[in-house]
């Protein structure tokens, strides 16, 4: 399900054919800082690029992120990339 949700992701994006064609989804399941760190070590990646989601304050209070604990765990550079918002303003 995962794999087929990336894939879709993937097809929208604003990007060249070529581009998608080197995408490779990968699913883990674990701790996702824990789940990255290793495979940043294993790949010896520079950067790691994470997505970030907006949710509202209500949701981090009561449920909670993982992004906080990846930012504090992560001893290599991360990119938060946000979404973009649903609606733009006009001008």
């Amino acid at each position: 399900m995962e794999k087929e949700t990336i894939r879709r992701f993937i097809e929208r994006a604003d990007l060249p054919q070529v581009i998608k064609d080197g995408v490779v989804p990968l699913v883990e399941h674990g701790p996702p800082s824990q789940m990255l760190q290793e495979y940043g070590a294993e790949h010896e990646s520079d950067v790691t690029v994470i997505g970030a989601y907006e949710r509202g304050r209500l949701f981090h209070s009561l449920i909670g992120g993982q992004g906080p604990r990846i930012l504090e765990t992560f001893k290599t550079d991360i990119l938060v990339v946000r979404p973009q918002p649903l609606s733009q303003p006009r001008a």
